[in-house]
């Protein structure tokens, strides 16, 4: 078997081949565009304190302070109140898969698609925290969901591209790999097109 590093990354800027960076999702961008920047949330009332919009203010702030274990609390009271809030489902997923606990970001990040099938960032991030669990065939399944929405996501095929070089199955590994070097070539960034590269470099005989 193959033994690639990956990387888990969260929230739509998944740069796997060359770090992480968090980005939390705004209550009112059901899905939005990827960006590597922290989103910060929207100014709430302190008379708000109490109620589910605010309590997921409070958690995207203490998502972004890298305080994980108060974001859970609070996103789960959020989804106490409302528990069809895609984003508190979609940030709490953050927060636990920063806490190493997968299978609850799993949970969470299918959630997200049961309410949104066309959420792709949640299909990415859900293939990430199952790689991490080493379900390379869920992860696959994931990342092709992802390039059925957006073909154009060099992240998805890389990832796949990984998952199935853990399979051994190193053709289609190859393939993937040189469509994300493309794509990532074609969207500047030339770093993660040759990391791909070069991964392409082990798996030849």
């Amino acid at each position: 078997m193959h033994h690639i590093k990956t990387a888990i990354a969260i929230l739509g800027v998944v740069i796997g081949v060359g770090g992480l960076t968090p980005v939390v999702r705004a209550q009112s961008e059901p899905s939005p565009a990827p960006s590597p920047q922290i989103k910060p949330p929207a100014p709430t009332s302190p008379r708000l304190q109490g109620n589910p919009e605010a309590l997921l203010q409070q958690g995207l702030d203490k998502l972004d302070a890298g305080d994980y274990k108060a974001a859970v609390d609070l996103l789960s009271k959020v989804l106490e109140v409302n528990p069809n809030d895609t984003e508190a489902y979609y940030n709490r997923a953050v927060a636990l898969v920063e806490l190493e606990d997968y299978e609850k970001a799993i949970a969470d990040y299918s959630k997200v698609l049961q309410l949104d099938p066309k959420d792709d960032e949640a299909y990415l991030n859900r293939g990430l925290a199952r790689t991490e669990l080493e379900d390379d065939a869920g992860a696959i399944a994931d990342y092709t969901e992802v390039i059925k929405l957006k073909p154009d996501q060099a992240e998805a095929f890389y990832q796949r591209g990984i998952a199935y070089a853990q399979l051994e199955e190193d053709k289609k590994a190859i393939e993937d790999l040189q469509k994300a070097s493309e794509l990532f070539a074609k969207q500047g960034k030339p770093d993660e097109s040759k990391k791909a590269l070069a991964l392409i470099e082990k798996l030849q005989p």
